[in-house]
């Protein structure tokens, strides 16, 4: 018997047994490694799992680098910068010098790619329940170095707060994390290219009010996210690249879709869009596999592109409050077969629809206050027969209806103002 991994903190506990001698003389407390949750201050005397296996403290504090964080000049607590050892499996330490450690990474951000965790030898860290803080580039990678990060544990009760910019960035190794519920904010581009990051969890409570932009930005294996219902931004490219990703859940605070948060994934088929979100950012949808989408009854702007070359898009219902179809916003939207445009709309932009092959049936509604069809709008429908234009519009542009080889008839409703027809419409 050579190591006894005892769920006791102290040798005063070991003391507390009871020990027949007889054919247990082996059991001396020499050999007895106390559990411990946090680094303890004497290494060597106890234990902690490490990856769910028990595991004996080896790092010093000597190997890890301290900075100090000050208040009115006095030293109040520490980052940890760096580490210096030879272990793959590390905890944090949660003291230094008798103050809590509350940050990981230097709290100056690095200059280039000059993170605090890379290029050493840890692959596997525990961040203690005293930390408050992951600072900018903290275990960040690059794109030529890979970072060698495969693991991040929180302890339980995590009183960590804030991931600020960078803070994963390349780390190609990470496969999951689970963010603890303390989170206020998640920085920008804090996980992306994390390429083999499967699964990112939020604890049950979680007080996550921001997720930055780029966020997971090129995490090529995520292939699910449940946000956490307090969120109130999204940045622009949160999930832009996230090619697996196949749904999403948004939460209802949601106002907002920023410009290329869903961009290019391409596998993403599932997605309800919250009540109370009014606008659709640019390209935020852009290559996306949706075969339906219901968007919200608020909904009052919907960005150049948002659904461009949604090739599986089958049917879409544009709601009352939307004023403006912008430049290509259904182009290429292959399956999309019919639409109606609602009273509401004053414009149509450029390449609205154009190349939307098996659209077949374009109403506008009873009222409608359109009074600009912009160029190449409808360009390349293919099986479109018929439209009817609105009395109120004064100007159709250019190539409007240009590769419409079944377009049979075209009408004009009653009372037309129309004034100006550009060339080749």
């Amino acid at each position: 018997l050579e190591t006894i991994y005892y769920g006791g903190t102290s040798e005063n506990d070991w003391g507390k047994i009871t020990k027949d001698n007889t054919g247990n003389g082996s059991l001396t407390s020499d050999k007895v490694r106390y559990y411990s949750e946090e680094v303890p201050e004497t290494q060597n005397t106890h234990w902690h799992y490490v990856n769910g296996v028990p595991k004996v403290w080896s790092v010093s504090l000597d190997d890890f680098d301290f900075e100090p964080i000050k208040t009115l000049g006095i030293t109040t607590a520490y980052a940890v910068t760096g580490y210096k050892g030879t272990d793959t499996n590390i905890t944090i330490p949660s003291s230094y010098k008798n103050q809590p450690v509350t940050e990981v990474g230097s709290r100056t951000t690095p200059e280039g790619d000059s993170p605090s965790f890379n290029y050493g030898t840890a692959t596997n860290i525990t961040i203690p329940k005293s930390v408050t803080k992951i600072n900018s580039k903290a275990f960040c990678g690059t794109s030529s170095n890979t970072s060698a990060i495969e693991s991040i544990t929180f302890a339980a009760n995590s009183g960590l707060e804030t991931i600020e910019s960078d803070a994963f960035k390349y780390c190609k190794l990470l496969n999951n994390i689970t963010i603890p519920s303390n989170v206020i904010t998640i920085g920008d581009r804090a996980f992306q290219f994390c390429s083999n990051l499967v699964s990112a969890t939020f604890e049950e409570g979680s007080q996550l009010t921001t997720i930055g932009e780029s966020a997971f930005n090129s995490c090529d294996k995520l292939t699910g996210v449940e946000i956490p219902k307090d969120v109130t931004t999204i940045g622009p490219y949160a999930f832009n690249n996230c090619e697996k990703l196949t749904s999403i859940t948004l939460p209802e605070n949601l106002t907002k879709i920023e410009n290329n948060t869903f961009y290019n994934c391409i596998n993403l088929n599932n997605i309800t869009i919250p009540s109370g979100v009014k606008e659709i950012g640019k390209w935020a949808f852009q290559y996306c596999r949706l075969s339906s989408i219901k968007l919200p009854d608020n909904l009052e702007k919907i960005g150049e592109g948002a659904f461009y070359n949604c090739t599986s898009l089958k049917k879409i219902t544009i709601p009352a409050k939307v004023t403006e179809i912008s430049h290509q916003v259904f182009s290429g939207c292959t399956s999309l077969n019919n639409v109606t445009i609602p009273s509401s709309v004053k414009t149509l932009g450029s390449y609205a629809f154009s190349g939307c092959t098996n659209l077949i049936d374009v109403t506008f509604e009873e009222g409608s206050q359109i009074t600009k069809i912009n160029n190449y709008t409808f360009q390349g429908c293919s099986k479109l027969t018929s439209i009817t234009i609105p009395k109120s519009v004064t100007t159709i542009g250019t190539n409007v209806l240009a590769k419409c080889p079944n377009l049979t008839d075209v009408r004009f409703e009653k009372g037309s103002t129309l004034k100006t027809i550009d060339m080749y419409v």
